[in-house]
């Protein structure tokens, strides 16, 4: 539990009575200088009045350096007076002084907040945001979006609505997004009304349409019953059916989803593409994107996610077989062109490597498979060799596995022969290794993806024989193979990605790729908590050799699902 507590009696109502929070400087942090003590010559110093009857006098050159409320005070009109004192009705001595002191040790470089409790940030916060003391501000409140907790949340945000807005609105918005936590914990019904009729209009609330109903009911089991039935009455004055499907439970609006899939490139019926889809998990469907974020077609490319950037490599547009490396930039829907990487693949997998840096490996150059691997250093924009795998692979598929760095290459084709082998890369010895254990199916065309930090799950690919629909998990700690349940469908050359509005309930899903008779546009899911596979609607375009990734709170994702407030509802 967080250290975080209200009084008894405190008012959890943010529009009414300024609230009664528990605070106290720890006695173990770091001792903080008094200022009252001073005795620098040479020195001008401002005398400052606190909110507790202290007079203290303080270098102002000091002040000036991390405040801008004394930079103001300093260089204007007030500066002329003899009568230098300033007073502070709301800051206590030993929170200005503590204030000061970071200040000083952030400018230093030495400044340790990290040991700093929670309610002593929130503490210092407020004073100085009152003073201007923007770094200090910014350290403080980055400190608390760290510290806050589920159960500490909603008092944290109360605290801090009237006191510093930017962070209040970070707060809610974290309260928006873990919104299933605070279910799952109950938490939530510690909101006040307004809170919650707030709440239940932000079209960015992650809540499942068929749990508003269940939230709606359990809030109102928690409360008094004047409080109840007046909630009772919003609720009934706006919540809707939902157009598509008027046997689901009641709603309040459309939401954005907190998470979408985008799919972009591949092979269709007319050949390589350049259209994008977006799953909207809240509508159930997939819609072709608005915005058209490739430039050519392509398909049998690489693909990834790194912070606001996707990075697309290789691929193969029917006639040339690419080196390109390309980075679409989220914020600014602008395209950049990159180094080049050392070998023209397509058939080529990729995998975020963490520290900012994409691994490839394998895939087809338009005469040779390839056992070569590299590195992109995405700040340095430079492309590095590592070791080559002990067998060429293209079509395999690769995934980070453990806490080493260590990639899993899993399956491919080497020309003559399909791979029912695993590498493993040591970026310590810069060595593959061939685990001893093989899949239970030989598989080209294949999909994986790392679940955690020591599973890697494997499903689909082609066989020489026939499309497969077997799904197995590789875990590290064992060194063994397990058979999960099969697909639906059969199908290679498809797009797998974890996805999940939570990380802790992660979900596969896997879409398009070919089934042995054509491209198809079927989509998946796989459920871990209930062991099985269930279908999910189609893609509006059947196609084989796509990337897909997983975008998670964005702004554009509000764009890309082509919000509507009014969508869905009758």
């Amino acid at each position: 539990m967080s250290e975080w507590r209200l009084r008894d009696g405190a008012n959890p109502d943010p529009g009414g009575e300024r609230m009664d929070v528990d605070f106290h400087v720890d006695p173990d942090l770091p001792e903080f200088r008094s200022y009252g003590a001073l005795t620098y010559q040479h020195v001008e110093y401002l005398q400052v009045a606190t909110s507790d009857g202290r007079i203290i006098p303080l270098p102002k050159d000091e002040l000036a350096e991390c405040s801008m409320f004394f930079r103001t005070v300093l260089q204007g009109d007030w500066a002329e007076k003899e009568e230098q004192i300033v007073t502070l009705t709301t800051v206590t001595a030993e929170a200005l002084s503590n204030c000061i002191q970071l200040c000083e040790q952030m400018h230093a470089g030495d400044a340790q907040l990290d040991d700093m409790s929670l309610r002593t940030s929130c503490k210092l916060l407020e004073t100085a945001t009152y003073l201007s003391m923007d770094e200090l501000v910014e350290r403080l409140s980055e400190l608390i979006i760290r510290q806050v907790s589920t159960e500490s949340i909603i008092a944290v945000y109360r605290y801090i609505e009237s006191r510093n807005v930017p962070l209040a609105r970070r707060i809610w918005t974290m309260i928006l997004k873990e919104f299933p936590t605070l279910v799952f914990t109950k938490e939530y019904t510690k909101l006040s009304r307004p809170e919650m009729q707030r709440l239940l209009l932000e079209p960015q609330l992650n809540i499942a349409p068929t749990e508003e109903t269940n939230v709606v009911d359990g809030w109102i089991k928690a409360q008094d019953a004047a409080e109840g039935h007046a909630f009772r009455d919003f609720s009934l004055e706006n919540m809707r059916q939902r157009a598509e499907d008027a046997s689901e439970s009641l709603v309040f609006m459309p939401r954005v989803p907190r998470s979408v899939l985008l799919s972009l490139g591949g092979w269709a019926s007319a050949g390589p593409t350049n259209m994008i889809e977006t799953w909207n998990e809240r509508s159930k469907q997939w819609i072709p994107a608005p915005v058209r974020f490739f430039e050519r077609h392509r398909a049998y490319h690489a693909m990834v996610l790194v912070d606001k950037q996707i990075y697309v490599m290789g691929g193969f547009d029917g006639a040339d077989y690419f080196p390109h490396t390309r980075a679409f930039n989220l914020d600014t829907l602008e395209w950049d062109s990159l180094a080049a990487m050392h070998e023209h693949r397509c058939y080529v997998s990729a995998v975020n490597y963490g520290d900012g840096r994409v691994f490839v490996a394998g895939g087809f150059n338009g005469s040779t498979r390839l056992r070569s691997a590299e590195v992109f250093d995405i700040e340095a924009n430079q492309w590095s060799r590592v070791a080559s795998m002990h067998r060429a692979r293209s079509d395999s598929s690769v995934a980070r596995v453990g806490s080493e760095g260590r990639v899993m290459c899993v399956g491919g084709f080497d020309g003559a022969q399909i791979h029912d082998t695993v590498e493993l890369y040591d970026p310590q010895q810069d060595t593959w290794q061939e685990l001893p254990r093989r899949m239970n199916s030989m598989r080209t065309g294949v999909g994986a993806v790392s679940i955690g930090e020591n599973v890697v799950a494997v499903m689909g690919g082609y066989n020489g024989t026939n499309r497969l629909r077997t799904f197995e998990f590789y875990d590290a700690r064992e060194g063994l193979w397990h058979r999960g349940p099969d697909m639906n469908t059969t199908r290679s050359n498809f797009a797998v990605q974890e996805f999940g509005d939570r990380v802790d309930e992660p979900g596969l899903v896997v879409c398009g790729g070919f089934d042995g008779n054509r491209t198809t546009n079927k989509c998946e899911r796989y459920d871990f908590a209930a062991g099985r596979w269930s279908e999910l609607p189609p893609m509006t375009l059947a196609k084989s050799a796509l990337r897909v990734v997983q975008l998670r709170d964005h702004p554009l994702i509000e764009t890309l699902v082509q919000y509507d407030e009014r969508m869905s509802i009758s």
